[in-house]
């Protein structure tokens, strides 16, 4: 699941779920969301996205990047919901360092979809991964 906590600025997207794949692509779609009404998006067809990162932080960052220049750029894919294929561990500590994704969805067209914000880019500030027994949570502010 995902939500939209308060910031004085920008927004905050908190995501979970009860391994990384979950929250990572709950934390998508939840970009998505930001930008537009997801009750409007049909699955038209599948888009894939894959990042990498030294630092789980960085994995975060460049993921979200990923999903925002499908946006901004031909085709303008706006995913409705987001399945991670694979994810990619550092040998040692187990921590993410890859990640591959196949979203569905269509491209984004005025008149059909609600432009709600413009997203800029992620941002590091407050970033935070929390990991409990059977749930991950992730916080991401993105800079409107």
């Amino acid at each position: 699941g995902f939500e939209y906590l308060e910031h004085p600025a920008d927004i905050l997207l908190h995501a979970w779920g009860t391994t990384d794949r979950e929250a990572m692509g709950a934390l998508i779609e939840s970009l998505y969301g930001v930008l537009t009404e997801l009750e409007s998006i049909e699955e038209v067809y599948s888009y894939e996205m894959e990042a990498e990162g030294e630092s789980e932080d960085v994995l975060i960052f460049n993921t979200l990047q990923e999903a925002l220049y499908a946006f901004q750029a031909e085709p303008y894919f706006v995913g409705r919901r987001v399945e991670v294929l694979e994810v990619e561990r550092q040998t040692g500590d187990g921590t993410m360092k890859g990640i591959q994704m196949r979203a569905w969805g269509e491209s984004f067209e005025m008149g059909k979809h609600v432009q709600k914000n413009d997203v800029k880019a992620p941002t590091y500030s407050n970033m935070q991964i929390k990991r409990e027994k059977d749930r991950v949570d992730l916080y991401v502010v993105v800079d409107v």
